[in-house]
């Protein structure tokens, strides 16, 4: 009886060594994600973020493309440069 008992206490205190491992990893794994940034993020401040990524995208375009179609003007209707 007394081998059964400490045989019992053996497993009842490895049982209590994991769940404490157990809870630990848990924490950690809590502490990790609460601690990740863009993820906190919901949808709305991530549509929002993409959308204004968008209009910058398309403002640049737009200079790029006033500019390229000014120094046609200059180039080869008003004739101010010539390139050879």
């Amino acid at each position: 009886m007394q081998r059964a008992a400490e045989l019992e206490a053996a497993m009842m205190a490895e049982e209590r060594a994991a769940e404490a491992n157990r809870t630990r990893a848990q924490a950690r794994v809590a502490a990790a994600r609460e601690q990740s940034g863009p993820r906190d993020m919901n949808l709305g401040q991530e549509y929002a973020y993409v959308a204004r990524d968008l209009r910058d995208i398309a403002r640049i375009a737009v200079v790029m493309l006033t500019i390229l179609f000014g120094l046609w003007i200059l180039i080869d209707v008003a004739g101010v440069f010539s390139i050879t």
